[in-house]
Parts: C-alpha cells; sequence; structure tokens
C-alpha cells in the first residue's frame, strides 16, 4: 500500500475540504481492495472530478483536470480522459485517447442522430484532426459537412450504408438515435459491418443486472411527456455488452449515457487492455451518470424505468441474440462469440 498511499499529498493539495488523514479512515478497512479505496477517494473528491478541456482547433489530447494521484493509480483507465469540445458529454477527449493507442486505418466515420450537426461526436475529428464521413438524422441536411436527412429503421440502415458507399470497416460508429440503436447496430454488424470503435447511447437508468432491449417499433419516437415515459428509451448497457461480445467488441467504457465498444482484433493488434474491459457492473459504477447501486434515489429510479420498460414491453439481448445463432446456423459463424454470455 505504501507506494500509491505515497500520492496522499497530491490529495491533500487539491482537496483542502478533506485531509490525508480522512482519506486513511477510509480506506484503512480496505487495503487489499484497490477499487475499494478509490471509489472511497472519487467520493471524498466530489467537486474536484470534472471532465477535463480538449482544443476544438488543434488536434491534440485533453487537458486533464482530474486528481494526480488518482490517475497514478488508474493508467489504463479511459475515464479520465473525458473531455467535451464539440460533443456532448467527454466523447472528443476519450476518442482521442482511443484513437491514439489504436491508430487509424482510414479516418472515416459514420455518425447518426447529430440533429443539426453542431453538437457531435465526430464534429472535432473532421475539423481538427482531418477526418471525414457520414452523418444523418431525422430532421437535417447540410451539404457542407455531408449530412443527410434520413429516417433510420433496423430494416433500411444496410441499405443507407450501401447508397452512401460507407466502407465496411470505418474507423468510428456512433449512434444517437433514442430508441432503437440496439437494433440498428445489430442489424448492420449481422450484415458484415466492422467499425474498429463504437459509440452507441445506452440507457444507464436501467438497474445494473438488466437485460432489456427495447421492444421493436420501427416508428419509435421517444415520448418526455413524464418521467416514467422517458425512462423508455434505448436497451441497458448489459444488452449491448451482451451484443459486443457476440460480435467481437469489447466494452472499455461507459460514461454518462454512452457505452463505448472496441473491436477485439483491434485491441489485440496493439496489446491494448483498459481498466474494467467488459466488467459492465465496474464501469457502470464509476460512470459520473450514477450512483450507488444502493442510493434511495438510484434504487427508487431504476424502479421506475423498469416499471416502464415492463409496461411498455421490451425483449432481451440474450434471447435475440440465441435466436440469431439459431437462425445462421448453417453460416460459418466465425462472427458469433460466447453465445452463452
Amino acid at each position: 500500500m505504501s507506494s500509491w498511499l505515497s500520492h496522499v499529498g497530491w490529495f491533500h493539495q487539491l482537496s483542502p475540504r478533506s485531509t490525508p488523514g480522512d482519506f486513511w479512515g477510509i480506506a484503512s478497512a480496505n487495503q487489499n481492495d484497490m477499487d475499494g479505496a478509490i471509489r472511497a477517494a472519487d467520493a471524498a473528491l466530489k467537486g474536484v472530478h470534472v471532465h477535463g478541456s480538449i482544443s476544438r482547433y488543434w488536434c491534440v489530447g485533453a487537458k486533464l483536470r482530474r486528481n494526480a494521484w488518482i490517475d497514478a493509480l488508474r493508467p489504463n483507465n479511459l475515464e479520465r480522459f473525458a473531455a467535451k469540445g464539440y460533443s456532448q458529454y467527454g466523447a472528443d477527449g476519450v476518442l482521442h485517447k482511443l484513437f491514439a493507442d489504436l491508430g487509424t486505418q482510414n479516418k472515416q466515420y459514420v455518425e447518426f442522430g447529430t440533429g443539426r450537426g453542431v453538437e457531435t461526436n465526430t464534429r472535432r475529428l473532421r475539423e481538427a484532426c482531418g477526418w471525414s464521413g457520414l452523418l444523418m438524422d431525422i430532421g437535417y441536411t447540410d451539404k457542407r459537412i455531408n449530412l443527410h436527412r434520413e429516417f433510420i429503421t433496423r430494416e433500411n440502415i444496410v441499405q443507407l450504408f450501401r447508397k452512401h458507399r460507407v466502407p465496411t470497416e470505418v474507423d468510428l460508429l456512433s449512434v444517437d438515435i433514442n430508441g432503437n440503436e440496439w437494433w440498428v447496430l445489430e442489424a448492420l454488424l449481422d450484415q458484415g459491418f466492422r467499425p474498429r470503435v463504437i459509440v452507441a447511447e445506452a440507457n444507464l437508468m436501467l438497474p445494473e443486472g438488466v437485460d432489456h432491449v427495447l421492444k421493436y417499433n420501427s416508428s419509435f419516437v421517444w415520448d418526455r411527456a413524464t418521467l416514467a415515459q422517458s425512462c423508455y428509451i434505448g436497451s441497458s448497457a448489459l444488452a449491448f455488452q451482451r451484443l459486443a461480445r457476440h460480435y467481437g467488441y469489447s466494452t472499455v467504457l461507459i460514461y454518462k449515457p454512452d457505452i463505448y465498444l472496441v473491436r477485439d482484433t483491434a485491441l489485440a493488434d496493439r496489446g491494448l487492455a483498459y481498466q474494467y474491459t467488459n466488467d459492465v457492473p465496474s464501469l457502470l459504477r464509476q460512470a459520473n451518470y450514477n450512483l450507488s447501486s444502493t442510493h434511495p434515489a438510484r434504487t427508487g429510479l431504476a424502479t421506475i424505468c423498469k416499471m416502464a420498460y415492463d409496461e411498455r414491453g421490451w425483449t432481451s439481448a440474450r434471447e435475440l441474440l440465441a435466436q440469431r445463432t439459431a437462425k445462421d446456423g448453417k453460416r460459418n459463424g466465425t462472427h458469433l462469440r460466447r453465445p452463452g454470455v
């Protein structure tokens, strides 16, 4: 313990509200539990932990604003690189770090659910880093940024990719359509599209162990009218994890509502292993979006959201992927991953 507790001085400097003694009192019960000690420190450092900043104009990494000694304990944790440039949350910093580690193949992206293209996960890549690609949205078009007005469903997504001549292996796919993300992504992966990195919006309001996929409705529109209805959106983190493993991807980060998936071969090529990879409960607990799984506000919200799904209908990723495996039983199966997960 002495090696990492030597950083306590940094903690005291950056968080004058607490003392090293306060932290030791919390952590001493967890001397054999590094993650427990880190979570205790995170709780003590509430106001210090904000996402970093990143340049909109230069293709350089994020300026981290996280506590330095906490970072020293998490050298392979992507959450600390979250930084906002043009993205809604911290995707600009995370994506910069990921592609700095992974390298790029073609610097091409696809993003849909972009609105007017102002606040997106790919704008900084295009404007500062020399990327190019396709944007799609239900309500907007702009030829200057290759933004096309399209209504996206699982039935037409492959046709749209072919219409716009999307390569099979773009570097990045970002999906945020407030509902059918799981279904659309599964349709693309089933047809052989293999982006190296995927960012998709998940429903983090659902409980940790719930495998829920929104009941499919091609015309689904998110209803914000009430809390219970607004909870009925998208799929759970566990459902995305099962989809990822089925098609050869790993879950490397959950930050705010986004889940980050990286193709296994891309990780293996660079020998990369990020903290909590494929450990969805730990990724959820660390996500800024989440309260403790036992917090009254968290359990109350989870109950409301679970009720909304029970009322309006859901299915499980396990069942859907088992059906896919049976349907594709005569195929060579190289894309199938651990169907029991």
